[in-house]
């Protein structure tokens, strides 16, 4: 918790130069890939060419990190913090304590919060500056909604699929009525209530339920300079895209749906908060590469390996150069690119040197055809091993990690499925995103300069009036911003 005690020991109450927008909304595609807003730009008429018409539209944005999943990415967009601070490692990892995979919003305690999350979102600093400000955080998954809202939004919502509805967690105590009252009157068929998820009808219950949120908790229409915030994480392309792939036609048709509901989102915002009175981000966690088996993935020569086959082959050159394990032991514990867990613990017991055993180890996983390099988390702490992409891997070394990192030769899809689409690799498919900013306080135009998905939030701190401390590799996008929002927050 020290980058909690840092951020804390800095945060002002909020005083700028400016007038804050009174509502400031993020919006995460989840599984967005950059080159879509180019892809589809003939077929969009709402809110996506809205955003590239009126908005800051940064053209060389991604993700500066690994792996390239959902967790980190929506942790790196409202920390602006790596996964080596902000401890969001992946959407899961190996609980060396327990023995076993832990999921990164798993509480003992409440089934589900931001417990193990390392450093505060935008929200939790403007809350810091400020009680009264309004922090609400919807997703369709769990994990993009209780890793955007942080320690302390109001609310943080997302849908159940055994369900039906959008639930909480008692973390966040009672949810308010208008919310039970609302879920109440989806009534969403048994049969339909997971499926749902991987249909164009699915985005659109979160986008409601935004809307009844900023309703029913007067969310920016308060006269006072308080600022309310809105995070908005849309599912519906991932989970799409998974099962049929980013060069699928349900993906085009996703996309379209999505660019009719943000033109209507945002023409209620512009109703409701009015139109020189809030601020949208629109941005993804992550994107996605072809699959092997699509025509472009034929075309590029793609390939696919399973997660359990790449286990089984590393397990089987650590028993021909170890021995076998003891029964119900194994030399490799868990496999989740970058981060290869090992059994050091056994290999200590079998009288193999640690060091002995990782850099055998390391030999075996260089030796396999779908790596590209492996990394020594100690050597990248010490800034050695400046191989490619190893500034990614720097910012992603945590205590959580694994002994060993790998990257994946790029055109590799290491999945969990032999239908499933895959992303978690620094490469473009996986880490360019799209990030654009529309609004209050903001200068229209496109900017080439490089930006990062962490970049996002102290540049929301600046919008907020709020202070974002400056941590290294990150900025403040500020040739976006108006000439009043160019200074600091005094």
């Amino acid at each position: 918790m020290i980058m909690f005690a840092l951020f804390a020991a800095m945060v002002p109450v909020a005083s700028v130069s400016a007038a804050p927008p009174r509502l400031v909304a993020v919006i995460v595609i989840d599984q967005m890939r950059a080159d879509y807003l180019q892809r589809f730009a003939s077929e969009f008429t709402g809110g996506f060419a809205r955003l590239q018409k009126e908005g800051a539209v940064f053209t060389k944005a991604r993700q500066g990190y690994v792996p390239t999943e959902t967790a980190p990415g929506h942790a790196a967009l409202l920390t602006g913090c790596f996964p080596s601070q902000h401890g969001i490692i992946g959407n899961e990892w190996w609980d060396r304590e327990h023995g076993e995979s832990l999921y990164s919003v798993a509480d003992p305690e409440y089934g589900m919060s931001p417990a193990h999350l390392q450093c505060p979102t935008v929200g939790d600093i403007l809350k810091a500056a400020d009680p009264s400000a309004v922090v609400v955080s919807i997703a369709g998954k769990d994990r993009p909604a209780i890793i955007m809202g942080g320690q302390h939004p109001d609310l943080a919502l997302w849908y159940d699929r055994s369900a039906g509805q959008f639930v909480s967690s008692g973390y966040y105590g009672r949810m308010p009525d208008w919310v039970w009252n609302w879920d109440a009157d989806l009534r969403i068929p048994v049969v339909e209530r997971d499926t749902i998820t991987r249909t164009t009808r699915f985005d659109p219950l979160a986008i409601a339920l935004a809307e009844k949120a900023i309703e029913n908790e007067k969310m920016g229409m308060s006269t006072s300079a308080v600022p309310s915030l809105l995070l908005l994480s849309l599912s519906g392309t991932d989970l799409i895209g998974h099962w049929k792939g980013p060069d699928s036609p349900e993906v085009r048709d996703q996309l379209e749906m999505l660019d009719r509901e943000l033109g209507r989102f945002f023409d209620f915002l512009d109703q409701r908060v009015g139109k020189a009175r809030y601020t949208v981000a629109l941005s993804a966690d992550h994107g996605v590469a072809s699959m092997p088996e699509s025509v472009s993935g034929r075309k590029r020569g793609y390939r696919r390996i399973m997660f359990n086959d790449f286990a089984a082959q590393i397990e089987k050159g650590l028993i021909a150069r170890f021995g076998p394990p003891p029964a119900g032991e194994k030399w490799l514990l868990m496999v989740r690119p970058p981060h290869v867990y090992l059994n050091v613990a056994l290999a200590k017991a079998q009288g193999i040197a640690a060091d002995h055993f990782l850099i055998e180890t390391s030999r075996l996983l260089a030796a396999h055809w779908a790596v590209a390099h492996v990394f020594d988390p100690e050597v990248l702490r010490r800034g050695g091993d400046h191989s490619r992409y190893w500034e990614e891997f720097q910012r992603s070394v945590h205590s959580r990690g694994g002994d060993l990192m790998i990257l994946v030769k790029e055109g590799v899809l290491l999945t969990g499925s032999v239908t499933d689409a895959g992303h978690n690799l620094p490469y473009d498919d996986d880490a360019s995103i799209p990030l654009i900013l529309m609004g209050a306080g903001i200068r229209r135009g496109v900017y080439s300069r490089e930006a990062l998905g962490d970049d996002l939030a102290p540049t929301l701190g600046r919008l907020l009036g709020v202070e974002f401390p400056q941590l290294p590799g990150t900025r403040v996008l500020s040739e976006a911003l108006s000439e009043k929002f160019k200074e600091r927050p005094r």
